[in-house]
């Protein structure tokens, strides 16, 4: 049989899709490949207005003794004499401290030798490929990395502006932006916002004093024992301190492998401090520092750092904890009406641990 009479005993659709439908989808593309192609300056408005969220209570308490002018002149001397610190001192001597580490590598593998065969093996490869001699073209080989440098340091800049700015002119940003919105949904919008200001707050100031703790901590054992590249090690342990669970192993395996170069005793003794102090971390410090306001399970924490490093790499992972930590006013705010009843109280209860298993649920 013929596939035009099979098709000729069927009844005739006619498919249309109104012109307002297509300019929407045209629209949605359009709008999603603007935000893929400025990804990287939306990363940077996140990080100015997560920092101007927690600068805002010290510019508040400033403006109380001073003209608010005079309280962000103050802020911004303030971060930019930061910024200058590490760019003079912190920097520079992490550079040569990593320098230095990468020619002593082949005296450093030949010691670990001796100590963890294994081991040596992996510093002799990284060795090689540190000290592998630079191309002809090697100006063109230094072109990407000045340009990643210059780069890094454009972003922090304009991120240090435009937080000053957004403590400047924020309230009133965000009042233009509010009136976007249908105004139904303006009310739920600041409330939103109101409740999500202090679990940001929290968060990064939580974030903050453990990092500078686990860099001390870092290198409270590090330098006694005569670890190489202590500070580089140290720097290392305090960004991954910003990053639950993962970070701290990034920054544990290489501060043991390089103790284990010094004697077996001192990588004994720099693993017990990093796990002594991360057990301290996690059930001392961090309760007191976070609250409860940003008690979330471990499952949480891992799920939130995957989707976050995927989405914009290891900025995103640090970034979208607070975010997820504030999902429970989104879910009062803007699902309440719509879940069943006992939903919320049953998140709360489980929040606060007073219910555990799906039998209590049920």
């Amino acid at each position: 049989m013929r596939l035009s009479t099979f098709f000729a005993g069927l009844p005739r659709v006619e498919l249309r899709i109104p012109f307002a439908t297509l300019l929407k989808i045209a629209l949605f593309v359009l709008a999603c490949a603007i935000v893929i192609r400025l990804r990287s300056l939306l990363l940077v408005i996140i990080v100015a207005s997560v920092i101007a969220v927690v600068l805002d209570p010290l510019a508040a308490l400033l403006e109380r003794r001073m003209r608010r002018g005079f309280a962000i002149a103050v802020i911004a001397l303030l971060l930019f004499a930061i910024f200058a610190f590490f760019a003079a001192f912190v920097v520079p001597r992490t550079i040569a401290e990593s320098a230095a580490f990468v020619k002593k590598l082949p005296e450093i593998a030949k010691r670990a030798q001796q100590v963890w065969p294994a081991g040596a093996g992996w510093l002799q490869m990284l060795g090689a490929e540190l000290t592998k001699p630079p191309a002809p073209s090697s100006l063109q080989g230094w072109l990407p990395k000045g340009k990643i440098a210059v780069g890094i340091i454009a972003s922090v800049v304009f991120s240090l502006v435009l937080t000053l700015y957004l403590l400047v002119d924020g309230r009133r940003t965000v009042a233009w932006l509010v009136t976007y919105a249908p105004r139904a949904q303006r009310e739920k919008i600041v409330q939103t916002l109101d409740d999500a200001r202090p679990l940001i707050f929290g968060y990064v100031r939580g974030n903050l004093i453990t990092s500078v703790l686990s860099f001390i901590a870092a290198l409270a054992v590090l330098v006694p024992l005569h670890v190489p590249a202590a500070l580089p090690l140290a720097v290392l342990a305090f960004f991954g301190d910003f990053v639950p669970v993962a970070g701290f192993l990034l920054s544990l395996a290489p501060a043991v492998l390089l103790a284990a170069t010094v004697s077996p005793a001192a990588a004994l003794i720099v693993l017990a401090v990093y796990v002594g102090y991360q057990a301290l971390e996690n059930y001392v410090i961090s309760p007191r520092v976070y609250g409860r306001q940003l008690d979330m399970s471990g499952l949480a924490v891992v799920l939130a750092i995957a989707v976050g490093g995927i989405l914009a790499g290891p900025i995103g992972a640090i970034l979208i904890l607070p975010f997820v930590a504030a999902w429970p006013a989104v879910e009062k705010i803007w699902l309440a009406d719509r879940l069943p009843p006992d939903t919320i109280p049953i998140h709360e209860a489980i929040e606060e641990k007073k219910v555990e298993t799906v039998d209590d649920v049920v």
